[in-house]
């Protein structure tokens, strides 16, 4: 087991550096010369004062260099500045990274509890109405385009109906004393109860715009999944000794068809960590994703790095995750390498 972690770290060790140096090559031949952009040399530079500015950055040596000296800096915790703004990178994504994640975590759990309750039961009445009904609402949440939905939310319940807020992440009468970064903790480490409210509130529609489709997906996965265990024969087995279904559903089946939601979930949470790219946008929810967008838009290479840096950092580090969790949960994984390896 230690080897195969070990291996697993290693890989996505590689995978780390091979996808930022991927994205580091992508920005410089892709997008607009950022010396000409907002926070660049000036809309009407001269071309010798856009090179004295590219020079002053690093960006007109070889792109190796450029990786290799912003490798050194990222590993010293130096994620540089704005081109725009100025600021200091690692500070902004210290207070951004733990709203997006803050944001996915709960659209990942609720997806997840819900795809797999749905899926179960689906399985459990296999062709009935049941069933049925499951998975036409299911086919209809993989088809919407989520930030068309998120849009529809926005227009009923704050346009129309004022029911629930539409931006931003707590009331601006609230003030929240930072100690996690993360909002559903420091309002109740501080005690602020009605700003705890209120960021619930505010929790609400960019929430379900993400579960949309992530429920569908689990649904469909766990259903598949159930189905394919009560064909085996130690299931046949159990319920012909007369053991409740509930037991055999909760200790044979369950247990067994979890390794596939397993891997789902980490997937579906590095999905809730691009789909916050458009999300964040129309909700105006002050995380990564809204800030990508920004710096995309004026050409801010210091920033889109970082950016894709950290979700890179997350990906990897949640697809490691779900392999340990895997190979834990299922056994057969870590004895078919040890045959593949000898």
């Amino acid at each position: 087991m230690v080897k195969y972690i070990l291996q697993r770290i290693l890989l996505a060790i590689i995978v780390l550096l091979g996808s930022c140096f991927l994205v580091f090559v992508l920005l410089r031949v892709f997008t607009p010369d950022p010396s000409v952009g907002e926070g660049g040399a000036g809309k009407y530079a001269t071309s010798e004062q856009r090179k004295a500015w590219r020079d002053a950055r690093g960006l007109n040596e070889p792109l190796i260099i450029q990786f290799t000296d912003y490798i050194k800096k990222v590993v010293t915790g130096d994620l540089g500045k704005s081109y725009k703004t100025r600021a200091n990178i690692a500070k902004e994504m210290s207070d951004r990274l733990p709203v997006t994640i803050e944001l996915a975590l709960f659209s990942l759990i609720l997806s997840s509890v819900f795809g797999m309750l749905i899926g179960v039961a689906a399985a459990t009445k296999k062709d009935a109405f049941t069933d049925r009904i499951c998975m036409f609402f299911s086919s209809i949440g993989m088809s919407l385009p989520t930030f068309w939905f998120a849009i529809l939310l926005v227009d009923f319940f704050a346009g129309r109906f004022h029911i629930l807020p539409s931006g931003d992440i707590v009331d601006s009468c609230y003030t929240v004393e930072k100690t996690t970064g993360f909002y559903f903790a420091d309002t109740l480490i501080s005690q602020n109860y009605k700003a705890f409210l209120s960021f619930l509130r505010h929790l609400i529609l960019p929430t379900i715009s993400l579960m949309l489709s992530s429920v569908a997906v689990f649904s469909r996965i766990t259903r598949s999944s159930v189905l394919d265990v009560l064909k085996k024969d130690y299931v046949k087995t159990a319920k012909s000794k007369g053991i409740n279904e509930s037991k055999v559903l909760i200790h044979h089946v369950l247990k067994n068809a979890l390794p596939p939601v397993v891997t789902v979930i980490g997937l579906q949470f590095v999905t809730f960590l691009g789909g916050a790219v458009l999300i964040e946008s129309i909700f105006s929810w002050p995380g990564i994703g809204k800030y990508l967008l920004d710096a995309t838009l004026n050409s801010d290479f210091p920033v889109i790095q970082a950016t894709v840096f950290m979700v890179t950092i997350l990906t990897v580090f949640t697809n490691l995750i779900m392999d340990i969790m895997y190979a834990i949960l299922d056994p057969r994984i870590r004895f078919c390498r040890k045959e593949a390896n000898r």
